[in-house]
């Protein structure tokens, strides 16, 4: 992808810091379905293929949003869940941590 100045290609690098968060989500998942008895292998191998499934997927999505709702039912299970994580403020948090690793990316 060709970005058209520093300040965008600063932005993209920071951008990539939420390739650990999105694992530890992976994990929570996971650790989740171990605590409902599931053997921790195949709730790996669960998750994995759930979410490697959805990734197959991204290339040929014309945006984020048609792709999240083509998977959330109203009133279903994952429409749920976003709800109620979005009225946490949990993507609010992900902006903000964004912002701040933007302005200080050296932590200092």
């Amino acid at each position: 992808v060709a970005l058209g100045d520093e300040a965008q290609l600063d932005a993209t690098q920071t951008a990539a810091s939420t390739v650990a968060t999105f694992l530890a989500y992976l994990a929570t998942v996971s650790g989740w379905l171990v605590e409902q008895g599931v053997d921790a292998e195949q709730a790996r191998v669960i998750v994995s293929g759930l979410f490697a499934g959805v990734g197959e997927e991204l290339p040929g999505a014309s945006s984020f949003e048609a792709l999240r709702a083509d998977h959330a039912t109203p009133g279903g299970l994952n429409d749920r869940l976003e709800r109620r994580l979005r009225a946490a403020g949990l993507f609010d948090l992900v902006s903000q941590g964004l912002d701040e690793l933007q302005s200080d990316p050296l932590g200092g």
